[in-house]
């Protein structure tokens, strides 16, 4: 199975739009037309008062080209005042909103939080599957190697897992080195397919951290999600087939409670690769 490219992690994309947001090019020309015109009625003003010094009344500027001149200024100024306000406001409400959505995850994974990741679920309104994902023998990981390891180990999870998912779905950390998936408006089929395509990319993959070359296996679980539902019966469910999954040996995806099926459908794929 050929796995998605990587697109790089929601949490990369959203700190590196943070430290480089540009100001759009329409607030950039109004703003240099508005400084022009500030800075030239300003040089006339000056120019008018220190080297002509002239006098108002017949022979020197009128009023009238004072009140001009003024107006030109005061114009430019209010305008460029205006343009300056718009351009904070508008970097200042995306700010907010970038560290809003940085608040919903996980620090060391990029991917929503579980809270978050359950509120996307509920806030979607719409039936779909819930895929559990739950790294194998990640605790041997951590035992010979350390945690340090065993967050480089996550990190790269949690991409490999993001970049199969796509656009197709939500993404989430549940908690240690469980993940969770929400496909909206998926049956079962796509769910297979989805999961498959995790379980099948994170087995290609392998890790390379501190020197060692590190490979993995995942053992997933799913469900169907009714939006009329709570989400806690399909996480209940797509739990309990998770630990079916671990049970029939890891690095399987049950989506279902019949096991001799699953069984069969297992070797059926395990068939079909070795073809």
């Amino acid at each position: 199975m050929q796995c998605p490219h990587d697109v790089g992690m929601a949490r990369e994309r959203i700190l590196t739009r943070m430290a480089m947001t540009p100001v759009p090019i329409r607030e950039r020309v109004l703003i240099g037309f508005s400084t022009v015109l500030v800075l030239g009625v300003s040089f006339l003003v000056v120019f008018e008062g220190l080297y002509l010094a002239a006098p108002l009344g017949r022979d020197g500027p009128s009023i009238a080209l004072y009140t001009l001149i003024a107006g030109l200024y005061l114009a430019g100024l209010w305008a460029l005042l205006v343009q300056l306000h718009h351009v904070w406001t508008a970097r200042i409400d995306q700010r907010i909103e970038d560290v809003f959505e940085l608040l919903q995850r996980d620090g060391l994974t990029g991917l929503l939080n579980r809270a978050s990741f359950i509120d996307r679920i509920r806030a979607s309104n719409i039936d779909g599957h819930v895929l559990i994902i739950d790294a194998d023998h990640f605790k041997q990981i951590n035992d010979a190697h350390g945690h340090y390891t065993g967050d480089a180990v996550l990190m790269r999870l949690a991409k490999t897992i993001e970049i199969a998912v796509g656009g197709a779905g939500i993404t989430g950390r549940l908690g240690g080195e469980e993940f969770g998936v929400f496909l909206p408006g998926a049956d079962q089929k796509a769910a297979q397919f989805v999961g498959e395509t995790i379980r099948d990319c994170v087995a290609q993959s392998e890790i390379i951290t501190n020197g060692l070359a590190l490979s993995l296996t995942v053992s997933l679980g799913g469900a169907p999600h009714h939006a009329v539902d709570p989400v806690g019966a399909a996480f209940k469910l797509a739990d309990k087939r998770l630990y079916g999954s671990k049970a029939m040996g890891r690095n399987r995806l049950t989506l279902d409670d019949d096991i001799h099926g699953q069984l069969r459908a297992d070797i059926e794929r395990d068939l079909s690769v070795a073809a």
